[in-house]
C-alpha cells in the first residue's frame, strides 16, 4: 500500500493528497491560557459521560465563553472567524435560506461574494457531516465560524420578534390544548414540529437566554398572562399570553421542579435542568398564590453567561491583584457584602475558582448550591432535615478542610462559628447583607461578635454593586456643562470636570431602547492594617475610621464608578441609583 493510500490517524484531516495533523482542541484552548490543565481532563471525562462535544460541554459549565470557542475552532479547522458584534447583515441574503431551518440549526446567511453564498455557523462540522442540513443552502456557499450567541441575536433581530412567536404559540395552543403539527398553521411558520406547551417552554428559555436575562416572571393578570424579564437588573415586559394557557403552563414548570401541581394554596419552590438550544441550564423556580391566581418566578443560572475569573467581572485590576494576594493567606476571613442581587455569589464562585486546585480541601455550605465545580465539594443546607449553616458548619470542621466558603452569614452562630475557624486555621470566604464595607463591622458587632474577635480575623471586606453598561452601538458623547453638575449631589460635582466628554444612554434595536446592555461590577475593598484593627477591636466611631482610611488611599464604590464613567462604560446617573 503506497503513503498515499494509507488511512490517516485521527486527528488528522486530508487535503487533496496532503494529510494535515491538526491539534486537539483542549490543547489548544489551554495552550492559549483560556482552560488549565486540570479543567479540561476533568471536561474531557464529563463530556464522554454525557456523550456531548468538548467544546459544548466547556461552554455550557462556563469554563469558557461561546466566543472564545469560536476563535480556536476557526484557527483548528482553518476556516475565517467573522465576528457579528459590529457587523451588518446583508439585507438581499435573508431569503436565501428557509427562516425554520435558520433558527432550528442556527445558521445566517451573511452576505454575498462574488455569487458565493457566505454562511455563519458555530458548528460548521454539522454542516459539512449532514446532507439534509446542506440541501437546504443554495450552492454555492461557503462557511464561517461565528460565536453562537452572536449568532442567535441577529437572527432574532432580521428574522421576526421572539415576542410574536411566544404570543402566536400561545394562542394556538388556547385552541388547541392537545397540541397540533405547526406546519397546519400558516402562522407558526418560524417554528417546526409539534405545538405544545413543551414548545411554549423551550421558546421562552430560549428567548430569556438570547435576552441574557436573570428571571421570568409569570404574572397572572385581568384577561391574560403577563411575561416579564430582569435584563440588567430591571424587570421589563416582554408578552402577554393568553390566560387559557396560565393552568398548563404552570402545571408543566411544578412537574419538571417536582412540586406537588394539586398544591395551588402554599407557595413552594423547586429546581429543574433544561436543555435549551443545545445549552443545559439550571432553574429556580418559585410558585405564589395571589388573587388572581399563582404567578411564577423563575431564576435562570446559565453557565454559558457565567465568569468565573476574578479578572473579568469588572472590578479594577489592582483590587484584582489585591484580592487573589489575599486568598494566599493560609487562615482568616475575607468578607464580600452588598444587597440582594449585586453580584456577590459571581464574585464569591470567582474567588473559588482561583484557588481551586487538587493540593487543598474546599468545602462549601450554601443556599441553594447555584453552579457546581470540579474537585470542591459542595454542601446545600436542608433547614427542613434540621441542617442549618452554622450546623454544617461545625460538621465540615472536622473534614480537615483548608478553604471553607460560607453561603451567608445570617445569625450569630453562623458568624461565630465562621470567624473562629477563621483563627484556627482556615481560610473563610463568606457574603453578608450590608451597605458597604465599614457597615460590615457594625453588623458584626450587631450580631454579638467581640470586636476583638472581628480585628484579628478579617482579612479584608469587600462592597460591591452591579451597574449597567452603556450600549455599544448607541451610546452618544456629551460634554459636562453647568447643568449636568447642578444634577449631581452636593460635595459630587467637581467644578474641574466641565467641559469632560462623557458618554450617555440613547436607545436602540440592539439594547430594546434602553440604553444600556449589560453589567459590570464595582467595589469598594477595606483591607484592614493594624491601626485598623486596633480601633475595631476599640470600637472607635465610624468617622474616625472612615478618616483614617480615606487617607491611606481609601477608595469608595462611588468614585470607582467615576472611573467607568468617564472611561465611557456607564453613566452618572447609574452610578447615582446604586450608591450612597
Amino acid at each position: 500500500m503506497s503513503e498515499s493510500q494509507k488511512k490517516p490517524d485521527a486527528g488528522a484531516a486530508t487535503v487533496g493528497e496532503r494529510v494535515v495533523r491538526r491539534k486537539r482542541l483542549g490543547d489548544m484552548l489551554v495552550e492559549r491560557g483560556l482552560l488549565r490543565p486540570a479543567e479540561l481532563a476533568s471536561a474531557v471525562r464529563r463530556a464522554e459521560h454525557d456523550k456531548v462535544p468538548i467544546g459544548s460541554h466547556l461552554v455550557s459549565e462556563g469554563l469558557i465563553t461561546d466566543t472564545d470557542l469560536a476563535r480556536v475552532l476557526a484557527e483548528q479547522l482553518e476556516i475565517e472567524f467573522e465576528d457579528l458584534s459590529r457587523k451588518v447583515v446583508s439585507a438581499d441574503v435573508l431569503k436565501s435560506i428557509r427562516p425554520e431551518i435558520v433558527r432550528e440549526h442556527t445558521l445566517l446567511p451573511f452576505a454575498r461574494e462574488d455569487g458565493t453564498l457566505i454562511v455563519v455557523t458555530p458548528d460548521p462540522q454539522l454542516i459539512q457531516r449532514s446532507d439534509s442540513v446542506r440541501s437546504q443552502i443554495p450552492q454555492p456557499f461557503k462557511l464561517r465560524i461565528g460565536a453562537r450567541s452572536q449568532i442567535e441575536k441577529v437572527i432574532d433581530r432580521l428574522y421576526g420578534a421572539p415576542t410574536r412567536q411566544l404570543e402566536s404559540i400561545a394562542r394556538h395552543l388556547a385552541k388547541n390544548p392537545e397540541g397540533t403539527p405547526a406546519a397546519l398553521n400558516p402562522e407558526l411558520n418560524f417554528m417546526s414540529g409539534m405545538v405544545t406547551i413543551d414548545a411554549l417552554l423551550d421558546r421562552m428559555l430560549d428567548m430569556a437566554l438570547r435576552n441574557d436575562s436573570s428571571d421570568i416572571h409569570i404574572d397572572p393578570a385581568d384577561g391574560f398572562i403577563r411575561l416579564r424579564e430582569r435584563m440588567d437588573g430591571v424587570l421589563h415586559e416582554t408578552a402577554d399570553l393568553d390566560e387559557a394557557i396560565h393552568q398548563s403552563l404552570i402545571s408543566k414548570l411544578k412537574v419538571l421542579a417536582s412540586l406537588d401541581i394539586t398544591e395551588k394554596r402554599k407557595p413552594q419552590d423547586g429546581r429543574f435542568r433544561y436543555r435549551v438550544a443545545g445549552r443545559l441550564v439550571d432553574v429556580r423556580l418559585s410558585t405564589l398564590p395571589t388573587i388572581r391566581g399563582e404567578r411564577a418566578v423563575l431564576r435562570i443560572l446559565d453557565k454559558t453567561k457565567f465568569r468565573v475569573r476574578l479578572d473579568e467581572i469588572g472590578l479594577e485590576p489592582g483590587m484584582v491583584e489585591e484580592i487573589r494576594r489575599l486568598l494566599q493567606h493560609p487562615h482568616g476571613i475575607l468578607l464580600v457584602t452588598g444587597p440582594t442581587g449585586s453580584g456577590k455569589t459571581t464574585t464569591v464562585y470567582s474567588m473559588l475558582s482561583f484557588v481551586n486546585e487538587s493540593e487543598s480541601n474546599i468545602i462549601t455550605v450554601e443556599d441553594p448550591v447555584e453552579y457546581q465545580f470540579d474537585i470542591i465539594n459542595q454542601v446545600q443546607i436542608n433547614p427542613k432535615a434540621g441542617l442549618n449553616f452554622a450546623d454544617l458548619l461545625r460538621n465540615i470542621l472536622r473534614q480537615d478542610p483548608d478553604i471553607i466558603m460560607v453561603g451567608e452569614i445570617r445569625d450569630k452562630e453562623t458568624a461565630d462559628t465562621a470567624i473562629r475557624s477563621a483563627l484556627t486555621g482556615h481560610l473563610v470566604i463568606s457574603t453578608i447583607h450590608t451597605n458597604d464595607s465599614i457597615s460590615t463591622i457594625a453588623r458584626l458587632i450587631d450580631m454579638g461578635i467581640e470586636p476583638f474577635l472581628i480585628a484579628s480575623s478579617v482579612l479584608a471586606i469587600l462592597s460591591q454593586r452591579l451597574v449597567r453598561l452603556l450600549c455599544y452601538h448607541c451610546k452618544k458623547e456629551v460634554e459636562i456643562t453647568e447643568s449636568t453638575l447642578k444634577q449631581l449631589p452636593p460635595g459630587m460635582a467637581d467644578p474641574s470636570w466641565l467641559g469632560r466628554k462623557i458618554f450617555e444612554p440613547a436607545g436602540c434595536s440592539e439594547c430594546r431602547n434602553t440604553g444600556f446592555r449589560g453589567r459590570t461590577a464595582i467595589a469598594e475593598i477595606l483591607v484592614p492594617d493594624e491601626e485598623v484593627r486596633r480601633m475595631v477591636a476599640e470600637q472607635a466611631p465610624r468617622a474616625t475610621l472612615l478618616e483614617h482610611i480615606r487617607k491611606h488611599g481609601f477608595k469608595t464604590m462611588r468614585l470607582e464608578g467615576l472611573d467607568k464613567v468617564f472611561s465611557g462604560a456607564t453613566s452618572f446617573s447609574e452610578i447615582l441609583r446604586n450608591t450612597i
